[in-house]
């Protein structure tokens, strides 16, 4: 039996194909190997559409973790994070600092030293906070910038799989065309 006469092997055999592609031309291979199969006929359209949707999807997988340009924005978007919790460690440290001199400072009885640190604590919480709001505001660019990226990404592989899709949709009209012409020329023949 030719086993490519059963569709739902071939879907299981397309799965696990896919699952296991490691790069953007295994999965290219696969899905011409697919769409050879589709030529048959064999397929129904929601066969075919589903098989699109798994390929489209390990698609996106594949590209975003080869695509050098995602993986440095992904990288900025982690050194981002790192350079956040280093300076809200870093303006941690320096309010203890302050905080210790003023307790020193209160043991010694020193009030006028106890003033000025206070007052220098709170610039100091101050400075810091627009430090951390600074560098926050530095991550949340490098996660936009990510994000429009990976998005861009998605939308040409969508327009790339809707110019597929109108592809088949075509081959399925002519297909249907030919098969009309066909039983045409088969009336007209037993006519004469």
């Amino acid at each position: 039996e030719d086993v490519t006469a059963n569709a739902p092997v071939v879907a299981a055999a397309l799965r696990a194909a896919v699952s296991k592609a490691e790069t953007t031309g295994d999965l290219a291979a696969i899905e011409a190997a697919f769409k050879k199969f589709t030529e048959t006929g064999k397929a129904s359209a929601s066969e075919v559409a589903a098989a699109q949707s798994l390929l489209t999807k390990k698609f996106i997988e594949l590209s975003q973790a080869q695509d050098p340009a995602i993986q440095n924005m992904a990288t900025m978007t982690k050194e981002s994070s790192a350079y956040v919790r280093a300076v809200e460690d870093a303006v941690d440290a320096e309010s203890e600092s302050i905080k210790a001199s003023i307790a020193l400072a209160k043991a010694k009885g020193d009030t006028a030293e106890v003033q000025r640190l206070l007052a220098a604590l709170t610039v100091q919480e101050a400075d810091g906070a627009v430090r951390i709001a600074k560098a926050k505001q530095a991550e949340q660019e490098a996660e936009y910038v990510l994000a429009v990226a990976k998005r861009n990404q998605i939308a040409a592989i969508e327009n790339k799989n809707a110019a597929q899709n109108a592809e088949l949709a075509l081959a399925e009209l002519v297909v249907q065309k030919e098969l009309a012409e066909a039983l045409a020329a088969g009336v007209n023949t037993q006519a004469q």
